[in-house]
């Protein structure tokens, strides 16, 4: 295909990864931010060996394990202590696992990767109306000004996207009734752990704790606490005050009292709210839909960044492979539907028995889950799902061989490294 002149819109995650995979292909590329400086909203996020494969094709994996936290397994049970899940990433291979990420450190390494091939980046930016004349687009901001022409337009701007109204795309834009309270710490030395912990309370109430990584430029590990709520009681828990919440909190899962204490106040808890986005299909002529703007989802299979991380690498395969962009853009969709077909329905189906006033969906849950959990076929698929492979209800990619091999390396070096250390530690 010919060089093409791109706009990606929006910062996140698919947005950055996007630009950095077609700039490296040979195309032009900017990336327009509303934000005015670089800032990364949102928890610890859990990386999935499909997003480690993007991740590694652009060259910047070994970075990203080094500031990550292995997460080895997943683990639940319910208020009473009965195991709920237990799901380990050995199930699937031995080697292969997950990564808790801090959010800024991911963009900081993605955002590196874009100027590193050649991408600009221009922020300060909020586009809020695209023209098409022919083949070309125009992206108009907030004040009026005018960018393009450009071939092609990528819009990963979030779940909350106003441009995606205008698109007439928009299949389903639903918020979920139910969101978390979230608030990220240093990592206790004495609960230095590889597991994703949760404790569920019926359908309303859990708690989780995941380990979350460095930041780009720290050196302790940090601990992202969730507290699950209703959005509409946020203000409501926000005046019991900070006390009620760490009560609450420590009563349900004592383990994450070392975390609750760092909190300062109860405008340091950041509200998460989720939507269960659905568009008709990815594409219309130059304009492509990924990410969180395409098929937002809550978060209970974990699946957000990874799927915003493989979007972009199939986008860019898909120009690739393609002679015209009408082609490339059609065939991006049919690579990607799969996926989606089986993850936003289960995703669907799943939510409301961890998030939802409806309390016997809760006590099936515990009851389902835990005999799920002694059946080694059940549990590897439940790991498969966990871990993103899964593409149908029968079917799964398999783990590429690279990642693996990468999670291996990182392993042993790691290893080796805590051995010196002890070594120097012990002739002190």
């Amino acid at each position: 295909m010919k060089r093409l002149s791109v706009a990606v819109v929006g910062c996140g995650s698919g947005g950055p990864a996007t630009a950095a995979m077609l700039a490296r292909a040979g195309h032009d590329v900017v990336l327009l931010e509303e934000a005015p400086k670089l800032t990364a909203v949102g928890a610890g996020i859990l990386l999935q060996p499909t997003g480690m494969e993007v991740l590694l094709e652009l060259g910047v994996l070994d970075r990203i394990l080094d500031h990550g936290s292995p997460v080895h397994r997943l683990h639940g049970v319910s208020a009473s202590g009965r195991a709920v899940l237990d799901i380990p990433y050995a199930d699937i291979e031995d080697g292969v696992h997950g990564l808790g990420m801090y959010r800024p450190t991911l963009l900081t390494i993605l955002v590196d990767a874009m100027a590193d091939h050649g991408a600009e980046l221009e922020l300060g930016c909020a586009v809020k109306r695209i023209e098409r004349r022919g083949s070309r687009s125009w992206l108009i901001d907030d004040r009026g000004r005018r960018r393009g022409p450009f071939d092609l337009v990528v819009l990963a701007d979030g779940a909350r996207s106003d441009l995606r109204k205008r698109l007439g795309l928009e299949r389903r834009a639903q918020i979920y009734p139910w969101g978390a309270l979230f608030f990220i710490g240093e990592e206790p030395a004495e609960r230095a752990s590889s597991t994703l912990s949760q404790v569920f309370r019926g359908s309303g109430t859990f708690v989780g704790l995941l380990p979350t990584g460095r930041a780009i430029d720290g050196h302790g590990s940090r601990m992202s606490l969730f507290w699950s709520v209703r959005n509409d009681r946020v203000s409501q828990w926000r005046k019991l005050g900070l006390e009620h919440l760490r009560e609450q909190v420590v009563s349900l899962m004592p383990e994450a009292e070392a975390v609750v204490e760092q909190i300062p106040s109860m405008e340091a808890l950041m509200h998460a709210r989720y939507l269960d986005v659905v568009l008709d299909r990815l594409w219309m002529p130059g304009i492509v839909c990924l990410g969180d703007h395409a098929h937002a989802m809550s978060p209970q299979l974990g699946q957000g960044v990874n799927m915003a991380l493989l979007d972009a690498q199939a986008l860019a395969t898909a120009i690739d492979e393609s002679e015209h962009l009408s082609a490339a853009l059609s065939a991006f969709d049919a690579a990607r539907r799969d996926h989606l077909d089986f993850y936003q329905p289960v995703n669907r189906l799943a939510t409301p028995f961890f998030q939802s006033d409806h309390a016997p969906l809760g006590w099936f849950r515990d009851l389902a889950l835990a005999q799920v959990s002694r059946v080694p076929l059940l549990r590897r698929q439940q790991a498969l799902t966990m871990a993103g492979l899964k593409t149908g209800p029968l079917t799964h990619r398999p783990v590429s061989r690279a990642v693996r091999a990468a999670l291996l390396r990182h392993e042993a070096r790691s290893q080796r490294q805590f051995e010196a250390g002890a070594v120097s530690t012990s002739h002190w």
